[in-house]
């Protein structure tokens, strides 16, 4: 579905004040993003670390197997539900950022202009006070292997190492 909002219809100081407003969103997701990231990420650290020592200890008999087994299979639910929430939560951010980039006033060039494409991993060109060029770069997607980093594939990937560590607890750690 097409957003109905139409820059053209809003004076400019109301499409500033509603732009600031939706940056405000924007920060208000990212946030979110992040804290609900950061709260599954010290759940999933703690866990592993009682299990690890239930494993590891001299004293391990075997009677902790089926503790063992049940803290990995909570910790392998943690971890959809941290997927879950995570991708949720990253596309409400970027909905938030795609309304930033729509209603930015004309000429800003913040968050539709220099802002997205330096997002997006293109080279931005800046004047500084001397006139010297200055190149920021976030990161170069075309070459070598650290083009394939970038943030949600890090998360990603973070989310896959806990649920893979529970599912390799709970087939080959039995005794």
């Amino acid at each position: 579905m097409k957003s109905p909002f139409d820059k053209s219809k809003i004076n400019e100081d109301d499409l500033k004040g509603l732009f600031k407003i939706t940056l405000e969103q924007a920060r208000a997701e990212g946030t979110f993003l992040w804290h609900s990231f950061s709260a599954f990420l010290i759940a999933n650290s703690i866990l592993v670390g009682f299990i690890a020592q239930m494993l590891f200890t001299e004293k391990n008999d075997g009677s902790n197997k089926n503790i063992i087994y049940i803290l990995s299979g909570v910790g392998i639910l943690i971890c959809v539900l941290w997927f879950g929430t995570y991708r949720r939560r990253s596309k409400n951010y970027h909905f938030r950022m795609a309304q930033a980039r729509q209603r930015e006033p004309e000429g800003w060039h913040l968050i539709a202009g220099d802002g997205y494409q330096f997002s997006e991993g293109e080279i931005i060109e800046i004047r500084n006070p001397e006139n010297k060029k200055v190149e920021w770069e976030r990161y170069d997607r075309g070459r070598g292997f650290l083009s394939f980093f970038d943030s949600k594939i890090c998360m990603s990937i973070l989310i896959s190492f806990f649920f893979v560590a529970y599912i390799l607890i709970l087939f080959f750690f039995h005794r």
